[in-house]
């Protein structure tokens, strides 16, 4: 029997690119890593955290990182000690979270979260070396019919997913909240970051992150992402709820940072 393999039921996500050509990319990851992410995991609530990259296949000298923060809900990302410090940025953040070019940052719930059932027997699961990123928008759906993609997102794609192939680690899908997200980004931390907003059509309706998690290189990854079976996992019904694809991204793992 499968089990969350998020460490809570909030996720805060954020992703972006750097220019490595025009800035101090390693002098970045310094302060990302060794002086963020231990600053974020002291605040109450937060559970662990995670890291990627990945090298733009257009452009060598665009940069993407991906960061998950896993919480204990939604709520610890508009929480007084997270605002305190989202209000009082550190000099560290204040230089480096303006060298990020774009950024999109989505405080989100967790729809479903489940890894391999081999994984159940541990206390905090799995965390796999590489990881697809996709964003689905979706056009307003009636509660009904949102109920059944739910049913359908635990039922169907998730087990589905899981089967695939025997390096899937876990799957999770998260809702974007358009309150909290925008509570965090009007902070002063993102005061002179280029934060994303969303269109029209994504405001109005919903928007769903996937994140699966693999035992694999992102070579391998990105084979097996083309098959039919993983296609055709989710490609199909939410097509056919009019919804579309904003973006798809494979990432390799950078470090982890638990409580």
């Amino acid at each position: 029997m499968t089990k969350p393999a998020l460490l809570g039921n909030g996720l805060l996500v954020i992703w972006g690119d750097i220019d490595n050509t025009a800035n101090d990319e390693e002098a970045l990851n310094d302060w990302w890593t060794n002086e963020h992410l231990p600053e974020r995991l002291s605040i109450e609530g937060f559970r662990r955290a995670r890291r990627y990259y990945s090298a733009d296949e257009s452009s060598t000298s665009i940069s993407k990182y991906l960061v998950c923060y896993e919480v204990s809900t939604l709520a610890t990302l508009t929480s007084e000690a997270y605002m305190a410090k989202l209000n009082d940025p550190t000099p560290g953040t204040a230089k480096y979270m303006s060298l990020l070019a774009t950024l999109t940052r989505c405080a989100s719930n967790v729809v479903h979260s489940a890894g391999r059932e081999e994984f159940s027997v541990l206390k905090s699961g799995s965390v796999g070396s590489t990881i697809v990123h996709i964003v689905i928008s979706f056009p307003p759906l009636s509660s009904d019919k949102e109920q059944e993609l739910r049913n359908w997102a635990v039922s169907t794609l998730t087990p589905r997913v899981l089967a695939s192939h025997h390096s899937v680690l876990a799957v999770h899908i998260v809702q974007p909240d358009d309150a909290a997200t925008k509570t965090g980004n009007s902070s002063k931390s993102y005061d002179t970051v280029k934060v994303i907003k969303k269109d029209r059509e994504s405001e109005s309706g919903n928007k769903w992150i996937l994140l699966v998690e693999f035992a694999y290189t992102k070579n391998a990854v990105l084979k097996h992402a083309k098959s039919p079976a993983l296609k055709e996992s989710f490609m199909e019904y939410i097509t056919s709820l009019g919804a579309k694809v904003e973006s798809n991204e494979v990432y390799e793992l950078l470090c982890v940072a638990n409580e």
